[in-house]
């Protein structure tokens, strides 16, 4: 117990008695900014704790380990709180609920409190919301007391005691709240409520290690599972991931995968059956009538043979570890095939993936996205696209030490360049400035992949940070 409420704070009405009290003897506690360093007296930052009694670390997990510790032995929390200059704790909120809305920091909490006063409201939760403007804005989802309550009343309603950046610019009206079973608010589903128009996919399911028949059916459920918004990204991975998985290719890598879209589209479409050089099915049976006969499938594309089979025959193409200027290249490749092939350029959908390392530390930053380079250079696609080909780098080493087991010496020999051409990396404006180069290049959709800064992957908050640059 890291703090303790004095008997005398306990009196009804007492205003202390809303805090977590001092803080226990052999406990030391910081209150820290979004970049690490401590905040004055009574600024609201998340609590960072010390002392004897606390665990050492995660077992035979050192990446949640890392992740969860800061440098010097201190716990993050995950609480944002503050601490007054007589020494007493409150708890605001917990950091990955806060919104940021133009730049400003709101506690759910705060919102929640007031509300909850209001005749009309039973119940309330608030989370935050993508907003085009402000990156976050303030939603609220009620369970009301009474019929006829109003969302314009409840967000007009105590103005006077909330900040106009705090208040709820929408309102949403449920019979219930998703809970555990502890009764805290699950509000991870209020979120999935509210992203009920965000696709879901793979990006990308090896081909060679499912029949094209499974994959149409497991895409079909999915789809279902999902509202009609999944997105089938297909590839055929590489011959180093095969091997690992005892995968002798079936047929050569293009023919394999454009029967494969063909068998799928078959199956989706409740067709008699398909007859190909690789691929012969009969007629499939599926329990229910797939959501969309013309679920979309995308390919997985890095070399121009494969960019161009997306260009004649998928509805998307997704690639991966090219700079901008790659990506806009591969970009032109697919929209001059799907135009040679009578089909509209704009219908094919281009997504990169980019990888993102987000930290205030520039250096930190530098160092995770040279870290993310050993995870691919054994690709046989890595020496063209990371410039080796051309005589700018040299890998060799790199390779070496990833063959050997050590991941951590390969990436103190990768040259930042290699790492800069294709990883995001430093701080939310450098990293939204390098997803603008992608856009501008010719990509439709920049697909953000967190990579891990000091072992902490921070998965929601550079998605999180990401939404609020659009």
């Amino acid at each position: 117990m890291i703090s303790l409420l004095a008997p005398e704070d306990h009196q009804p009405g007492h205003p202390r008695l809303g805090s977590a009290g001092r803080i226990s003897f052999g406990w030391e506690v910081r209150i820290v900014g979004q970049d690490g360093r401590d905040l004055p007296v009574g600024s609201a930052g998340e609590l960072l704790i010390r002392g004897e009694p606390l665990f050492s670390g995660y077992w035979r997990d050192p990446e949640a380990t890392a992740a969860a510790f800061a440098e010097g032995g201190w716990y993050r929390t995950g609480d944002i709180a503050r601490l007054t200059g007589d020494g007493y704790l409150y708890i605001l909120d917990r950091a990955k609920d806060m919104i940021i809305s133009g730049g400003e920091n709101i506690y759910p909490a705060e919102v929640e409190a007031v509300l909850a006063r209001h005749p009309a409201v039973a119940d309330v939760a608030v989370l935050g919301r993508p907003d085009p403007v402000w990156g976050e804005a303030v939603h609220a989802v009620i369970i009301p007391a009474s019929e006829g309550a109003s969302a314009g009343e409840i967000i007009a309603w105590r103005r006077g005691e909330l900040a106009h950046f705090k208040c709820p610019k929408s309102v949403e009206f449920t019979d219930a709240l998703p809970r555990t079973t502890t009764g805290k608010v699950l509000k991870r589903e209020l979120r999935a409520r509210l992203a009920g128009q965000v696709r879901v996919g793979t990006a990308v399911a090896n081909a060679a290690l499912r029949p094209p028949v499974l994959a149409a059916l497991t895409a079909a459920q999915l789809d279902q599972a999902a509202g009609g918004r999944f997105i089938l990204g297909l590839g055929v991975g590489n011959a180093v991931m095969n091997a690992r998985f005892g995968v002798a290719p079936a047929a050569p890598p293009l023919r394999l995968v454009e029967e494969y879209v063909e068998v799928i589209r078959s199956v989706l479409t409740l067709a008699p059956g398909y007859d190909g050089q690789v691929f012969r099915t009969g007629m499939i049976p599926l329990d229910s009538r797939p959501v969309r006969a013309d679920l979309p499938v995308y390919l997985g594309a890095l070399g121009p043979r494969m960019l161009a089979l997306a260009g004649r025959v998928a509805d998307g193409v997704i690639l991966n570890l090219m700079t901008p200027a790659q990506a806009g290249q591969a970009a032109g490749l697919v929209r001059g095939a799907a135009r040679a092939a009578g089909r509209d350029p704009a219908s094919v959908e281009v997504a990169c993936v980019v990888h993102c390392c987000l930290s205030g530390d520039p250096g930190a930053a530098a160092a995770a996205a040279r870290a993310v380079v050993p995870r691919y250079v054994l690709h046989p696609a890595a020496p063209r696209l990371f410039g080796e080909l051309d005589g700018g780098v040299e890998l060799g080493g790199v390779r070496e030490l990833v063959l050997a087991g050590d991941r951590a010496g390969a990436a103190g020999l990768v040259p930042q360049q290699v790492a800069d051409g294709f990883v995001a990396h430093g701080s939310e404006a450098a990293c939204a400035a390098r997803l603008a180069e992608y856009r501008a290049a010719g990509v439709d959709l920049p697909v953000v992949f967190p990579m891990p800064v000091g072992g902490d992957w921070g998965y929601e908050r550079t998605i999180a940070a990401m939404a609020r640059r659009g």
